[in-house]
């Protein structure tokens, strides 16, 4: 069974970072203290999880349970919500399985749900990384639309005094290196570097706040943590290198 009321605005977000990356549909799983999510792009190039932790919502009561959800469906009933307004969800499988009910106000919507076992189950790594970078979200943006004017790709570098994002066009460059004291966190005990889409990464780094957190190895993924919903979610993802483009 689940009963919950949250804020339009924390739900929204948790969706459309879902939809970006699963882009169809996910497997959402309700538990005691959190939703959760993982997920993987269909290129399988990134892979992400997703949690929204109780404290997120005006009230919340849930079992654990896997709901088969249909991003296509659920987006656009989330856009009907106002600013502000509070979005109810209630699933009992005794009562029936088959749909969530979805209430905004007046408005009442039975969202039929996939079933959970056609959904494949993405399990995300645990992978430690050792170079390890916290940086402004709006120093790290800067720096991606400017790589993106010149190129499909760049470069990040972790050393123990800097941060570098590096991208060379055919014939144009661009850098946007970043010393220990400009960062938020360094932490890396060589140098490490790994060469990675902008697409992606641009599309990864789209609902951060105002600090993110990047972890690098050597032609290793890069992984990226934020939060949102006021804090009380948590974004992780992998986006796996681009090796060839060294050669």
């Amino acid at each position: 069974m689940l009963k919950a009321k949250i804020k339009e605005n924390k739900i929204k977000v948790f969706f459309e970072i879902a939809e970006l990356i699963a882009g169809a549909d996910i497997k959402l799983k309700g538990r005691k203290n959190d939703f959760e999510a993982s997920m993987v792009d269909p290129a399988m190039v990134v892979m992400a999880e997703l949690k929204l932790n109780k404290k997120a919502f005006e009230e919340y009561s849930c079992d654990d349970m896997d709901l088969g959800i249909d991003l296509n469906k659920m987006m656009p009933i989330l856009k009907l919500a106002s600013s502000g307004q509070i979005i109810e969800f209630e699933y009992n499988d005794k009562q029936d399985k088959e749909h969530l009910i979805i209430r905004i106000e007046n408005l009442t919507r039975k969202l039929r749900l996939i079933d959970p076992s056609d959904i494949k189950d993405t399990k995300f790594p645990a992978l430690q990384l050792p170079g390890v970078i916290g940086i402004k979200t709006n120093e790290l943006t800067k720096g991606v639309k400017a790589a993106a004017a010149i190129s499909d790709h760049f470069k990040l570098t972790a050393t123990k005094e800097y941060f570098e994002l590096f991208a060379e066009g055919d014939t144009d460059e661009v850098s946007l290196k970043l010393p220990k004291d400009l960062l938020t966190e360094l932490k890396t005990d060589k140098t490490y570097s790994s060469m990675f889409g902008i697409d992606y990464f641009q599309s990864l780094i789209k609902y951060a706040p105002e600090d993110l957190k990047l972890s690098l190895g050597n032609d290793n993924p890069v992984k990226i943590e934020y939060s949102f919903a006021e804090e009380s979610g948590i974004f992780t993802s992998m986006q796996a290198p681009r090796i060839e483009a060294d050669k």
